[in-house]
């Protein structure tokens, strides 16, 4: 009985040992290739900064509204009664001196 039972452990010893021997190495993933295959790694194009600024402004003028804009090559702001490109001020005309 005690071959048997000797013979048995030695058996389940090899035979585990034998599963974990021909497991196949983990393989090492290169990110690079991977994400080709998926088509990500491609370069996004680059970005198209685009110079200049735009800005407009409704302004109350007789009985509507009358738009002021202006175009600027650094900077576009909001003045009071008013919009400002690079340093120029284009103010709203009087409030009553358009035509209703």
């Amino acid at each position: 009985m005690k071959r048997v039972t000797l013979l048995f452990a030695f058996a389940l010893g090899l035979s585990v040992a034998g599963a974990f021997a021909e497991a196949p190495a983990p393989a090492v993933v290169d990110p690079t290739a991977f994400l080709e295959q998926l088509g990500a790694a491609h370069k996004a194009p680059e970005p198209d900064f685009m110079s200049g600024c735009y800005i407009s402004r409704e302004c109350v003028c007789g009985g509507g509204y009358v738009t002021i804009e202006c175009w600027g090559e650094v900077s576009c702001s909001f003045g009071p009664r008013s919009v400002v490109c690079d340093g120029q001020s284009t103010p709203c005309p009087p409030i009553g001196s358009c035509p209703p």
